[in-house]
């Protein structure tokens, strides 16, 4: 029983880390061109305006030949036609590295895809520890 310990640990760290991917995301409109829309937790959709924020449940949508200009974790950002989670603003913002950015992408905030990494890392390292733990020689040892 005391095997499994470790492998338990790191899987219980791999699947905590996918619960941050919108918790370490924050963000607001600061700009927009065109026409822009924003629904907040599944409500109807609205006009976007300078300060709206960008939280878990927001979708952003831009039209053809619109942009908007948006703040996520403290990086500026800028995307084309499209619709748009926080998660992915999120993604793009780490990805952008403070540059900007135009287009759509998913995934996950640096940090979240750290915490992912550090986890599946645990569970690869509990894998091997436990690899060749319970093999009997195939022969007998000297007596």
């Amino acid at each position: 029983m005391k095997k499994l310990a470790p492998l338990a640990l790191a899987t219980v760290v791999a699947f905590a880390s996918f619960g941050t991917l919108a918790q370490d995301a924050s963000g607001s409109v600061t700009q927009t061109q065109g026409n822009v829309m924003v629904s907040q937790a599944g409500g109807d959709f609205v006009t976007a305006t300078v300060g709206t924020p960008i939280t878990e449940g927001t979708m952003l949508t831009v039209a053809e030949g619109s942009q908007a200009t948006v703040l996520v974790n403290g990086t500026t950002i800028t995307v084309g036609p499209g619709s748009y989670t926080l998660n992915q603003l999120a993604s793009m913002a780490a990805g952008a590295g403070g540059a900007g950015a135009v287009g759509s992408a998913g995934g996950a905030s640096a940090g979240a895809t750290a915490a992912i990494i550090v986890g599946v890392a645990a569970l690869g390292a509990a894998a091997v520890e436990q690899n060749g733990d319970d093999v009997e020689p195939e022969e007998p040892i000297s007596r």
